[in-house]
């Protein structure tokens, strides 16, 4: 009955819990919600991992988030792609700064997907790929 319904929760890492909120940021994720009930239309882009710690939830109903906080300073943001039968998993890596949101965003370039972060509002990128 839910499915297709957006969550409005920000997550907090574990790590992360008792940090001042003065000292974290707000990353989003650049996901799709146009087709309502119609979810494998939308595509959904989440935040897996938080420099190494996993963000899946399974009381979620998508069980990654959308919108999560970040600590000032360095970051390795994980990204799960899914639209339909579709899915990808890419990493990124950028320094946040205090007082600015961040917008995870993806492009899909047929089977392959790429991933970046900008400053909210701007098309600023401000990460680059991981190096595995």
């Amino acid at each position: 009955m839910f499915v297709g319904c957006k969550s409005t929760s920000v997550y907090v890492p574990k790590s992360l819990v008792n940090a001042a909120d003065t000292d974290l940021v707000t990353l989003k994720a650049d996901s799709e919600h146009d087709h309502g009930i119609f979810v494998a239309f939308d595509e959904r882009l989440y935040i897996s991992s938080i420099n190494g710690e996993s963000t899946y939830d399974f009381m979620s109903m998508d069980g990654y988030p959308e919108t999560a906080k970040i600590p000032i300073g360095n970051n390795k943001i994980e990204l799960k792609y899914i639209q339909g039968q579709v899915s990808g998993d890419g990493c990124v890596v950028f320094k946040a700064e205090k007082g600015k949101v961040y917008l995870a965003t993806k492009k899909r370039d047929g089977m392959r997907v790429l991933y970046w972060i900008i400053e909210e509002g701007t098309n600023n990128k401000v990460s680059k790929p991981c190096i595995e």
